[in-house]
């Protein structure tokens, strides 16, 4: 659908990024993680399941390019 279309660069630059900073090896605090998550065009409903379950962050990037 429309989310898969418009998201494809946006998370290959995302775990790039994360694999950019994992082989630089700077000291980061906390945990880092990619959250690709699905619903985005239907009300957000893959983040309010990602956040039911518990996955929180004190930032974030968010790709989505629209």
């Amino acid at each position: 659908g429309r989310g898969a279309c418009d998201m494809k660069g946006g998370l290959m630059a995302a775990l790039y990024a994360v694999k950019a900073i994992k082989d630089s090896e700077i000291p980061i605090h906390g945990s880092l993680m990619v959250q690709s998550v699905i619903g985005e065009e239907d009300g957000g409903i893959g983040t309010f399941a990602s956040l039911l379950r518990g996955h929180r962050g004190d930032a974030a990037i968010v790709c989505e390019p629209t």
